[in-house]
């Protein structure tokens, strides 16, 4: 028996910020938490203790005389490293001590930085501008590797796991997929609108997109074919744009697929048909919000629990298998 109710209560929720988060991500054992918050900086969380372990900054601007507002955050998956960027510049952290290691100028100096990922050990960022334009900066050297022309803004940007494949997707409606060892376009999809987010699965053979309008999808990376069409829990289509998400992780063996949808939902979907199989209405908002506050980051932990971070400022805890919420099961 599968539950869909959509008003489970979280089992935990976190308070980060009383104001909201410009961005956030977690770490892929669900232990951290890096966000850009709009009121205090950006921190470096441990989830477990509920506690601040670090809080980062880039000094001081000369014009305004107020902390640099820093509005862009990234972990490296199997390294000590995180990033925070602001237009114009990039900041690499280390997570062992909380200490600066370095700071790149960025061109563009005036253009927001829409998109923000790191490659495994942290050597290489991959950069989203508003300006129709992605970069591949080395972070050791602060060059340039390479840079990715679009006909408007870049607004999901990830490197896969493999370090192999960078996913770039604009509102220009395409999502593009360049393997990195050959310089060359790999993979070219068009949508019907323009590309709000991408993640890769876990061993990069699944990519979930998602798009400001049209349907979202889940793609086969090897063979760059539709595997499934998201859908509701009677096989239909979600309305326009109802089922858009900012973030998505994939788990149980690529079995599903986890995605912070519009409003302030929470759905689960199985990957080969794209089948709603759990829902989850998160009701809880900070005082400051009064509309929908979406989904920017998602994460399972090592207790098959399914951790959130809102743009509202709050963090939410789900148990996916257990006495509050049947065990996932599609048989």
């Amino acid at each position: 028996m599968i539950s869909c109710t959509p008003s489970d209560s979280p089992e935990k929720i976190w308070t980060f910020s009383s104001v909201g988060l410009f961005s956030s991500t977690l770490s892929p054992d669900g232990k951290y938490s890096l966000f850009a918050s709009v009121d205090k900086g950006v921190y470096y969380w441990a989830l477990e203790k509920n506690q601040a372990l670090y809080q980062f900054n880039h000094g001081v601007d000369n014009k305004t005389k107020q902390l640099k507002t820093i509005t862009q955050v990234a972990l490296a998956s199997g390294a000590s490293i995180a990033a925070t960027a602001l237009p114009g510049e990039i900041g690499i952290w280390d997570l062992k001590t909380g200490k600066s290691l370095r700071y790149w100028q960025l061109p563009h100096q005036d253009t927001q930085i829409l998109s923000l990922s790191l490659s495994e050990q942290g050597k290489y960022a991959l950069i989203g501008f508003s300006e129709a334009k992605a970069i591949l900066l080395d972070l050791v050297s602060g060059n340039i590797i390479k840079e990715f022309d679009h006909a408007d803004s870049v607004h999901t940007v990830s490197l896969s796991h493999s370090g192999q494949f960078a996913l770039i997707g604009s509102n220009d409606t395409s999502l593009r997929l360049w393997d990195l060892s050959t310089g060359k376009l790999a993979q070219q999809w068009l949508m019907e609108s323009g590309i709000q987010s991408a993640v890769f699965s876990p061993d990069d053979q699944f990519i979930l997109m998602s798009q400001t309008l049209g349907q979202s999808k889940i793609l086969s990376l090897p063979t760059g074919k539709i595997v499934s069409l998201l859908t509701n829990k009677l096989g239909h289509d979600f309305s326009l744009g109802s089922n858009s998400f900012l973030s998505g992780v994939f788990f149980d063996n690529n079995r599903y697929v986890a995605a912070g949808c519009s409003p302030r939902f929470i759905r689960i979907f199985e990957v080969k048909t794209g089948k709603l199989i759990q829902q989850f209405n998160l009701n809880d908002k900070a005082n400051w919000i009064t509309g929908p506050a979406p989904i920017i980051a998602l994460a399972i932990n090592a207790k098959n629990q399914l951790i959130a971070q809102s743009s509202n400022g709050l963090g939410y805890l789900y148990s996916l298998y257990g006495t509050k919420i049947n065990m996932l099961n599609t048989e």
